[in-house]
């Protein structure tokens, strides 16, 4: 079970990011690139996805050892705790977008007909796609300026663009045959399905028994999975989920403490209070008013 993953809880090279809810970021290739000399070694994020939206040059993505040749224009998905690594022609030019799987979250909650799989790496080709390119470049050009702005409403404008860009995306995805890969790792493919399966169950109380059976392995294996990917236990990693939904109450609602404690199956406001400062640092109502 022991293995050396290189784990970045921001971007590459850096670790000094603590993933906030909502975070997005943009920069161009070559800006992080060309200071490893365009060759950029296999590691993964541990809490975000990447979208490399590649124009033109071309280069060898690796994942778990094994190369696949990318040409631009191409767009390439990498999902959260997926292998990946690139050498990249020097002077290939694009734009590397980095956010938290919230924003995927909150498009496919409104749009029922987009749906993207984090479990595996999506690379959508556009070679002789010219105008569907042309529209993808638009909105994440409309993106990176909108991050760099200081507007009213800039939040929402940001998730509205961001929607966009994804269903241009999805909208390439029904009418070509794209390459996905799931990872062959089976420690990362472990984790990869027990993180979803919390996304999805983490308000009803499963125990970390339940979660190991549904993956058909035992809860000392669960353990050495999560440990040896996140270095976190299991409930670790169900409290973090605990607290994304309660982040994304006080920042976005105007509910009360407690009925933001009973909407996460909480009996006792003091008990959630609790919970949530011993994780956080602060009180509920203390994050409200950063």
């Amino acid at each position: 079970m022991k293995q050396n993953f290189i784990t970045y809880k921001g971007l590459y090279g850096d670790n000094s990011l603590t993933p906030v809810i909502d975070f997005i970021h943009t920069e161009p290739l070559e800006e992080r690139s060309k200071m490893y000399n365009w060759e950029i070694q296999e590691h993964l994020h541990t809490d975000l996805v990447q979208l490399f939206v590649i124009e033109s040059g071309q280069g060898i993505l690796l994942s778990e050892k094994k190369e696949s040749r990318i040409k631009g224009p191409c767009v390439i998905l990498i999902p959260p705790n997926f292998l990946h690594g690139f050498s990249f022609q020097s002077g290939t030019k694009g734009e590397v977008i980095t956010f938290s799987e919230s924003y995927l979250v909150f498009i496919e909650k409104g749009n029922t007909n987009i749906s993207f799989n984090l479990n595996r790496l999506g690379y959508f080709d556009f070679e002789n796609q010219v105008a569907d390119f042309e529209r993808v470049l638009f909105f994440k050009k409309s993106l990176s300026e909108e991050i760099k702005t200081d507007q009213i409403e800039k939040h929402n404008s940001i998730l509205y663009l961001f929607s966009l860009l994804f269903i241009s995306l999805s909208r390439f995805n029904f009418s070509q045959t794209l390459v996905f890969s799931e990872t062959e790792n089976k420690t990362l493919k472990y984790l990869q399905e027990f993180q979803k399966n919390v996304r999805k169950d983490f308000l009803n109380n499963k125990s970390i028994k339940e979660y190991a059976k549904e993956l058909h392995i035992t809860t000392v294996h669960l353990n050495r999975v999560c440990q040896a990917v996140l270095n976190k236990t299991p409930i670790q990693i169900i409290h973090e989920q605990v607290i994304v939904e309660a982040k994304k109450y006080l920042l976005n609602t105007k509910y009360s403490i407690s009925e933001i404690s009973y909407f996460l199956n909480f009996n006792d406001p003091a008990y959630f209070t609790r919970f949530f400062k011993k994780i956080e640092g602060v009180s509920p109502s203390d994050f409200r008013k950063i």
